[in-house]
């Protein structure tokens, strides 16, 4: 069994080609490059900021 991280990958892997949305891209391409540990992602200033842009383009 693969760590944590390897999973969240692989997730991310099967939802990118369902994305057709520039600002889904966008977002995801940020979360995939994150460096850190997944449980961590909250607490990046950057990742907060696309986050707060990704949750505003998509209101409704």
């Amino acid at each position: 069994m693969g760590s944590r991280s390897e999973a969240v990958g692989e997730l991310l892997d099967l939802i990118a080609p369902k994305l057709t949305d520039r600002a889904d891209r966008t977002f995801l391409d940020e979360v995939q490059n994150f460096n850190g540990d997944p449980d961590d992602l909250w607490l990046d200033s950057k990742i907060k900021a696309k986050t707060k842009k990704w949750l505003d383009a998509h209101k409704g």
